[in-house]
């Protein structure tokens, strides 16, 4: 079955009729009230989720799919206890290479072959000739290029969309070159744009991209830190004459980037450069982490409390708004069980440890 084009659950509205892709983001076989099965699912694509119920052919069709399938259906929507659901009468397991991937997960608002050239002009301008041959032989790998130009920065907490990560390395890249302006004296402006390059670069390989961000067994197992200085000491290998002192300076970026060792990091910064990064790397992610919460939040001034943070964040009066803050809530998603309320429980990673009650640079005064 073809899609013509793509019906976003954001548009559905109430008698609607529907006839598109959606991603299956839960199945489930319940019992009605009268003892007879139902296929009830939540249907999901970028713009939220759905739930849908199909009540012939139950078990037939519940051996057609499972959940993390694509699905072509068709059915009607309709409002049932003050929610949209869709009632389905046709459906079919659409191969993921047959489907727009970019339908169903955020994706971010710049061409990712716009973001690639614009860090290899910064890789272009780095000095030591060692260094800038370590950085360029990235962009010259084409596994690796493909890997990257997708890869989201995390799973949920910050940057989670496609090209997700370029965003928050080139973000991290300008602070870092205004915070070696204000400390020239400080600061090693090269290790600076290859720390902030290779900082999180292991996520190429924790994270999976399927319709949704999950974490890959290599990423459950290793973590994208271990990944990201494996992958150091290999591209090392292949320049000619790098030094081990600039390879170990490097791991170091890498391995102290969350700062402290209850957030995942094995070793504290001992670099200005570490420091800086460090610090750098917590302002954007939670800056973005901020503004999604805002947007989510359906309130003018204050959001919700936040037990990540254990506080309530204020959204400014509108006149102190810088231009294009959008706090407009997005469209809230069913259950993940297919209930009415409540949130799927989500997978933690160590990263997201990072993001509990924040207590300034002051850190464990344990020895590492």
């Amino acid at each position: 079955m073809g899609e013509t084009r793509k019906i976003f659950v954001e548009s559905i509205r109430d008698r609607d009729r529907v006839a598109t892709v959606f991603l299956v983001k839960h199945k489930a076989v319940p019992l009605s009230r009268n003892g007879k099965p139902y296929l009830a699912l939540v249907l999901q694509d970028r713009t939220g989720a759905i739930e849908a119920r199909v009540f012939d052919d139950v078990e037939d069709r519940a051996r057609l799919f499972d959940a993390m399938d694509y699905l072509w259906v068709e059915g009607a929507a309709h409002e049932y206890q003050g929610r949209l659901q869709l009632k389905l009468d046709r459906l079919e397991k659409i191969p993921a290479d047959r489907v727009d991937i970019s339908n169903f997960v955020a994706t971010a608002g710049r061409n990712p072959d716009d973001m690639i050239a614009e860090l290899r002009v910064r890789f272009e301008q780095v000095v030591n000739p060692h260094l800038k041959a370590f950085l360029l032989g990235f962009l010259a790998d084409r596994d690796f290029l493909a890997r990257y130009r997708v890869a989201p920065a995390a799973k949920t907490i910050h940057h989670a969309m496609m090209g997700g990560l370029l965003v928050h390395t080139l973000s991290l890249a300008r602070l870092a070159d205004n915070v070696v302006d204000c400390y020239p004296h400080l600061l090693n402006r090269d290790l600076m744009i290859a720390g902030v390059f290779l900082h999180d670069i292991g996520k190429v390989h924790e994270l999976s991209v399927n319709g949704q961000f999950g974490y890959t067994d290599i990423g459950k197992l290793v973590g994208h830190i271990t990944i990201g200085v494996e992958m150091i000491s290999a591209r090392a290998r292949q320049v000619d004459g790098f030094p081990e002192d600039l390879e170990m300076i490097l791991k170091h970026l890498v391995l102290s980037h969350h700062g402290r060792l209850e957030f995942g990091s094995p070793k504290r910064p001992k670099t200005m450069e570490a420091l800086a990064l460090s610090a750098l790397d917590e302002l954007d992610s939670r800056l973005d982490n901020w503004y999604s919460i805002m947007l989510d939040d359906p309130s003018d001034k204050w959001t919700a409390f936040q037990p990540m943070y254990e506080r309530y964040l204020m959204k400014l009066p509108g006149y102190l708004r810088p231009e294009g803050f959008d706090h407009k809530p997005k469209p809230a998603a069913p259950a993940a069980d297919g209930g009415a309320s409540g949130k799927p429980r989500q997978e933690m990673s160590r990263e997201d440890l990072k993001f509990r009650p924040f207590q300034g640079l002051a850190g464990s005064q344990g020895k590492d």
